[in-house]
């Protein structure tokens, strides 16, 4: 059987784009990127909509045009994998964080004046 991990997120930035760099030296962007989806049916039956947040780091010079060139509200179309890595609180512990690593980042159009709804 041959493993699969494999994600593809379609959302809005929540914030533009921020530079990071590893412990040892490598550069990546941070993507803070919403989806939405419709809730569990309440009690009555009726549906909310909710949304997801998903934190995607970008490498190289993918990452680099990530920075330069996106901004918040703007919507991405990203591919990646999920990935599990270690975050250093500020008091010094590790906290374990699941995440995606961008494959490719597509930028997806801006709406125009013209073509925004009234």
């Amino acid at each position: 059987m041959q493993d699969l991990n494999r994600i593809f997120i379609m959302g809005r930035l929540g914030n533009d784009p921020k530079m990071y760099t590893t412990k040892s030296g490598h550069p990546f962007a941070g993507l803070s990127v919403a989806t939405h989806r419709p809730s569990a049916p309440d009690e009555g039956g009726e549906t909310k909509e909710t949304t997801d947040w998903h934190f995607i780091r970008v490498w190289g010079k993918q990452a680099q045009n990530c920075a330069k060139y996106l901004n918040k509200g703007q919507g991405v179309m990203v591919e990646g994998y999920l990935t599990q890595y270690v975050q250093t609180k500020e008091d010094g512990e590790g906290e374990r964080k699941t995440g995606i690593n961008a494959i490719r980042v597509n930028f997806l159009p801006r709406a125009s004046a013209q073509q925004e709804p009234n």
